[in-house]
């Protein structure tokens, strides 16, 4: 969204639906895209024949919007490995989290530009010989703006307090772990922060 509020135009693709494809304007610069595949399975083929079915799809995708993409910017290596199809001057893969090692790699030798959030993450693409660069985590403008700050989220100030702040219903995220260290702390305050809620953009 902060790209699309500086003027330029988003389209964020969803990962691949059952359902037929349609596009959710959420404002003038920023479009959500979800998209059928022709058939599923595509990432058990050699990439040289995945890149068929890329193209393929990626056509389609921007046929749904009827414009043309300059920049493809993936965060998804499980998707589209191969980055050109959509055309784009540049490509970047921007993994924030662990992937497929084959899905990695795949995705990483087709880009031109490599982002990750830790260099715990980017230790991973060393083979690559091609500008890589740590970049942490944004914050949105409101989480910086003393107007929507919520001063009283804190009950309790003579406590120690933790704050998470992250996607909650993240698959792999050790729910039993977490509610272990809650158990085991009860001087501790934990305050949670994040989509526990299907969205429409992730």
């Amino acid at each position: 969204m902060a790209l699309s509020k500086k003027s330029n135009k988003v389209y964020f693709l969803n990962p691949p639906t059952l359902h037929n494809s349609f596009k959710t304007d959420i404002d003038n610069d920023l479009k959500i895209i979800d998209y059928k595949p022709f058939f599923r399975g595509s990432n058990k083929l050699p990439i040289w024949f995945r890149k068929i079915f890329h193209k393929e799809w990626a056509k389609e995708i921007k046929h749904s919007f009827n414009g043309s993409i300059d920049i493809t910017w993936s965060f998804d290596p499980s998707s589209f490995q191969y980055l050109g199809a959509f055309g784009g001057k540049l490509n970047i893969f921007h993994p924030v989290d662990v992937h497929k090692p084959n899905f990695e790699k795949a995705t990483a030798k087709h880009a031109d530009v490599i982002l990750a959030t830790s260099d715990k993450i980017l230790e991973r693409y060393k083979e690559f010989n091609k500008p890589k660069l740590k970049v942490n985590h944004g914050l949105a403008d409101q989480f910086l703006s003393s107007t929507h700050i919520n001063k009283n989220i804190i009950q309790r100030n003579d406590r120690i307090n933790v704050g998470y702040m992250g996607n909650l219903h993240y698959q792999h995220l050790d729910t039993i772990v977490l509610k272990d260290i809650i158990t085991l702390n009860p001087n501790v305050d934990f305050y949670f922060i994040g989509p526990y809620e299907k969205s429409n953009i992730g």
